[in-house]
């Protein structure tokens, strides 16, 4: 499953999306997957949020 993260840049997942797309038959791809690479604590929170609002960004434009 193709993965993308916000970890370093705010462009990983859409690219991810969109070369997942083309190089994958798409009756063999299930879908994406964002791994944020960031624990579930309170001063992590804004990077998850940003990391949903990526993805929901991606689904709109792909």
């Amino acid at each position: 499953m193709p993965t993308g993260s916000n970890h370093s840049n705010e462009i990983n997942m859409e690219r991810t999306w969109v070369y997942g797309k083309k190089l994958i038959d798409q009756s063999r791809l299930y879908g994406f997957m964002t791994a944020l690479w960031r624990p579930t604590l309170a001063p992590c929170l804004d990077k998850h949020k940003e990391a949903i609002a990526q993805m929901g960004r991606t689904i709109k434009i792909c």
